[in-house]
């Protein structure tokens, strides 16, 4: 293939490439294989080869920023290319040559020669046509301070550059806005590499709805950087609408981990907030952040290596209402961790930031007699676990309350708290929630109507506070007795049943007749007057129509045809931690 070679040689020359070395030794490809070189006009270049397992090589110079396609048409054989910078290493994934899909390289990131790595999927002879097209970016030029530009784009495939001139030191934020779709923003500096946004920057994208926060960039030597903007997907940029506007240093301070407030204010244009926190080992920690300010503002937080750990907003109501609680409890490992709090557009915000380290969860055991027992948190984000041992078999009750009371936001978890329930050997079991200091008479029950603790062992039940403070929490729990029943006929005479104890199920069974429909009333008294009625057959299935009735106090129902004779059964439960008693009266339909 020494002919390749020479004609590859001599194309690059004539091209004005450099052609020492063409081909370096560590990219270098086997004496058989086939090279060739590519314009980036869309010229055809042809390769084939004569032996199984042959390679084909078509290199390209590139340039970064520019929109790039490739098509490969196959003559012969079953040929696939992957897309590799020049040293060999991977640009873009394995395709097959189909020229009905070319592939779209919206982006390339450095200058250099490219080459295309052509195989035949099954090791076989191939042929195939391939073409490279490289698009000029639509231009404009930005000027820090002054008035948006405007830059349209000519074809589909083009994508826009806007050149700013910047100092060492310079710090401007773009916006902007694109037609067409929503498009990603690169930044490439005057070496032609890509330059990193600020940490914390929420977003490097042009949107297609509105005018928005593209790219925050603080520049580190003086010359003309590249604001690059480019299709995310297949979409494409029309119209780009764009502005840099000069941004004030973060306002920055160091945070301490013992819950100490530190208010950090912005005092301009898309100005942050920017605080670090260091961990000399891994350590749980609950973040809070409240703001005074107008609009949105949001918060991220960064691992020591730069990577965004949690996103989210601050205060969203704005100030008065509810701090935000940042990702709850953090388990987050040693090293220096950073916060960035962003407001929204151009407004100026006052941060009031707080990290806390938890300490370990409060604990205390849980008897199983109804007595109650208190535990405080004393940092927001500390758990309070209740541990209850059980001799294996118990149904239990278990009631909850909080000591204090705040209507959480209407975008937060309607319940303040909740409760995890863990089986002995780790196991999650279900999950409730905490109710109101002031329900005294209807506390919330957890797990449905009972907890049962089949296995004999340690149980822990796991409150974790929901909203950004301290509490108090009181349990209690007890045994529940086995259901109470009783027979009802269906001659519409009363049976009566009656609970102790708030859980205890009630049971009233009476004889069913196929094909038969049945009226059923109920009357309920006691505390707290309300119960739920569910029928089920004697094979155990719950009957439809309904499949339950609230007796509160009282219910009536009629049941569909029943499809089977034997001993019905009606289920009561009564709710909350209230005792109840239940008349009912079967009779059939008429």
């Amino acid at each position: 293939m020494r002919f390749i070679r020479i004609r590859a040689i001599i194309t690059a020359a004539a091209l004005g490439l450099s052609t020492v070395p063409l081909i370096p030794g560590t990219a270098a490809s086997a004496a058989d294989d086939v090279v060739e070189w590519a314009t980036t006009n869309g010229e055809p270049v042809s390769i084939t080869t004569t032996t199984a397992g042959q390679k084909a090589y078509v290199y390209f110079s590139g340039s970064v920023g520019r929109h790039l396609t490739i098509s490969c048409e196959k003559s012969a054989g079953t040929p696939t290319y992957v897309l590799q910078a020049f040293d060999g290493s991977q640009v873009e994934g394995s395709r097959t040559c189909d020229a009905t899909r070319p592939t779209d390289i919206n982006l390339l990131k450095a200058d250099g020669r490219y080459r295309l790595l052509v195989t035949d999927r099954n090791a076989q002879t191939f042929g195939a046509t391939v073409k490279v097209q490289q698009f000029d970016n639509a231009a404009g030029t930005l000027m820090a301070g002054a008035q948006p530009i405007t830059v349209k784009t000519a074809d589909a495939k083009q994508n826009v550059s806007l050149a700013l001139a910047m100092t060492d030191g310079d710090r401007v934020q773009l916006t902007c806005q694109a037609t067409g779709a929503t498009s990603d923003i690169t930044v490439i500096g005057p070496r032609g590499t890509v330059v990193q946004p600020d940490l914390g920057t929420n977003a490097a994208s042009c949107s297609s709805f509105s005018v928005g926060e593209g790219p925050l960039i603080t520049a580190t030597e003086t010359g003309m950087y590249q604001f690059v903007i480019h299709p995310m997907f297949s979409g494409q940029v029309k119209t780009v609408t764009a502005a840099a506007v000069r941004v004030a240093a973060d306002a920055t301070g160091p945070i301490a981990t013992d819950g100490t407030p530190l208010t950090l204010a912005t005092t301009g244009a898309y100005q942050r907030v920017k605080t670090t926190f260091s961990l000399a080992a891994p350590t749980q920690v609950y973040v809070t952040c409240a703001r005074k300010g107008d609009d949105s503002a949001f918060i991220t937080l960064y691992r020591p290596t730069g990577v965004s750990e949690k996103f989210g907003s601050c205060q969203y109501a704005g100030p008065g209402t509810e701090a935000t609680a940042f990702g709850e409890r953090l388990n987050l490992p040693a090293g220096t961790w950073t916060m960035v709090a962003d407001p929204d557009g151009t407004s100026t915000n006052e941060f009031t930031l707080q990290v806390h380290t938890v300490p370990a969860p409060v604990t205390a055991e849980l008897p199983l007699d109804g007595t109650p027992v208190t535990l405080h948190t004393i940092t927001p984000g500390q758990l309070a676990q209740f541990t209850v041992n059980a001799a294996g078999g118990e149904r239990v009750f278990i009631g909850c309350r909080l000591g204090t009371y705040r209507e959480p936001n209407p975008w937060t978890y309607d319940a303040p708290a909740g409760v995890g329930f863990t089986h002995p050997a780790g196991q999650f079991g279900d999950s409730g929630s905490c109710e109101k200091p002031d329900q005294s008479d209807y506390p919330k029950v957890f797990f449905g109507y009972g907890i049962p603790l089949v296995r004999a062992g340690k149980h822990t039940l796991t409150v974790r506070m929901r909203m950004a403070e301290t509490n108090s929490v009181t349990l209690w729990a007890y045994k529940i007795p086995a259901v109470t029943e009783a027979t009802a006929t269906t001659d519409g005479t009363p049976a009566t049943v009656e609970t102790s104890v708030a859980g205890q199920g009630a049971l009233i069974r009476f004889p069913g007749v196929e094909g038969q429909k049945y009226t059923v009333s109920c009357d309920v008294t006691g505390a707290p007057r309300s119960a739920f009625l569910m029928l089920t057959s004697p094979s155990d299935a719950f009957v439809d129509s309904p499949y339950s009735t609230d007796c509160g106090p009282t219910g009536t129902f009629t049941t569909a045809a029943l499809k089977e004779s034997g001993d019905f059964r009606l289920n009561l439960h009564f709710q909350g931690d209230g005792t109840g008693k239940a008349t009912v009266t079967v009779r059939p339909a008429s």
